[in-house]
């Protein structure tokens, strides 16, 4: 593609075998890379495989395990849970269509604002409607153009006016990360650590006490990339996701029901926690088989060859780029029964319980040195988000306005047109 060869992977063994190799491990250089990864300050998704690299995955991934269990979590996903139902009822009419894009959107960013850097937004927040435009509408108005110029660099010097577009708002977007980040030094407790911010400090901290080799690598600027990643990859990859559960639950009404059923027996009214994930077996199964059946990120992020090296009776050249294609593997008939149905059953055992121990194909998560950094808070989130929406809308059924329009979002892979809900009794 472009300047540079690429090798796909579609087999499950082969992806497992490249992409747990550090010699597989390297980022191409591309214009995106180059604006969020440099000589100045390096992030964790798109920086190349370097000491500087494990030293800011290693703390960020810690700071995203630790925090994705703390127990003030699951009270704020529901306060923002309840804060974006109340205000979508009170603004649209459930009586007809309504689109629910802005509110999905809004629901995750505020999760991942709050958790990161303590930050809740509203609907009309000025500061909201640019990250939304930034990281939403700009991206999604350009997204071929951008796509290209990834792999055929020349072309920005055709589209100039958008290439200074991007620069500008990732310059803006880090520059706004960075003065929530700092700001925290300000008032910084180590025996109360209120979100991501705060652990990544301590984290810092704690590297420099132990006179740690990692600890010349985590400088502010360095750190602030880390959040950046954690913060748009983060909103991007939940919203998405839940946009698809969304859609199932209004395509499959005895899932949605089944759905109901098991919340109301095992919470009720409560407030659902953490260890309820041990309780919603089915829950936990429609979660896994949406990401099985629809992925967001088909294909994920690339790798690249560091040095010459082979897989299997393939030679790989240094610099070579490495696909892993997610949405193959997770769809491959060889690892799953009928993989074109959805069928939240697949995740259960004999007993119905949930099952635990991944099948070797699931890898919705990615796999390898550079799976998703934040797994454990966007399982807990998906699960959190959704028992409370379910809760928040019992009197009512979710669906769509159009059957019609909903098939036809039914047969794309990786991405959802706008299309209306409403809520029924």
């Amino acid at each position: 593609m472009g300047p540079t060869p690429y090798v796909f992977i579609t087999d499950i063994d082969l992806a497992k075998e490249a992409y747990n190799r550090n010699e597989l491990s390297g980022r191409p250089k591309t214009a995106f890379s180059n604006l969020v990864s440099n000589d100045n300050y390096t992030d964790v998704l798109f920086a190349d495989f370097s000491p500087k690299w494990l030293a800011l995955r290693r703390v960020a991934h810690l700071a995203v395990r630790k925090y994705s269990i703390v127990d003030r979590l699951p009270q704020l996903i529901a306060n923002i849970v309840d804060q974006t139902v109340s205000l979508m009822l009170n603004r649209e009419d459930i009586n007809t269509g309504f689109q629910t894009f802005d509110y999905i959107y809004l629901l995750f960013l505020n999760i991942m604002a709050a958790s990161v850097f303590g930050k809740i937004y509203d609907i009309e927040d000025q500061e909201f409607r640019k990250l939304n435009y930034i990281f939403h509408d700009f991206f999604k108005e350009n997204a071929q153009r951008l796509t290209f110029h990834e792999f055929m660099p020349v072309l920005q010097y055709v589209d100039r006016e958008v290439v200074r577009r991007r620069k500008q708002y990732i310059a803006d977007t880090r520059e706004l990360v960075q003065s929530k980040y700092i700001s925290h030094y300000n008032d910084f407790n180590e025996t109360d650590i209120r979100d991501l911010c705060d652990a990544l400090i301590l984290a810092k901290r704690e590297a420099i006490r132990d006179s740690k080799e990692s600890a010349v690598y985590l400088n502010d600027d360095n750190i602030t990339m880390v959040i950046w990643d954690l913060f748009i990859g983060g909103v991007d990859t939940t919203h998405n996701t839940f946009k698809w559960l969304l859609l199932l639950l209004a395509k499959h009404p005895d899932c949605q029901q089944r759905l109901r059923n098991e919340i109301e027996v095992n919470i009720g009214d409560r407030l659902p926690v953490q260890e309820d994930r041990h309780r919603c077996h089915y829950t936990m199964a429609f979660i896994a088989e949406t990401m099985r059946y629809r992925l967001v990120v088909p294909l994920a992020m690339y790798h690249k060859a560091v040095v010459d090296t082979r897989i299997v009776n393939h030679n790989i050249p240094k610099g070579t780029g490495i696909f892993v294609h997610h949405y193959h593997i997770l769809n491959d008939v060889k690892q799953w029964e009928s993989p074109d149905q959805f069928k939240p059953e697949r995740f259960l055992d004999s007993d119905g319980k949930y099952v635990t121990i991944r099948p070797p194909a699931y890898i919705a998560f990615g796999l390898g040195r550079r799976s998703c950094l934040g797994e454990k808070l966007a399982q807990v989130s998906l699960f959190l988000v959704l028992v409370r929406l379910l809760q928040n809308t019992s009197a009512y059924n979710i669906d769509v306005e159009s059957e019609a329009n909903l098939e036809a979002n039914y047969q794309i892979i990786d991405s959802l047109q706008p299309y209306d809900y409403k809520l029924t009794k």
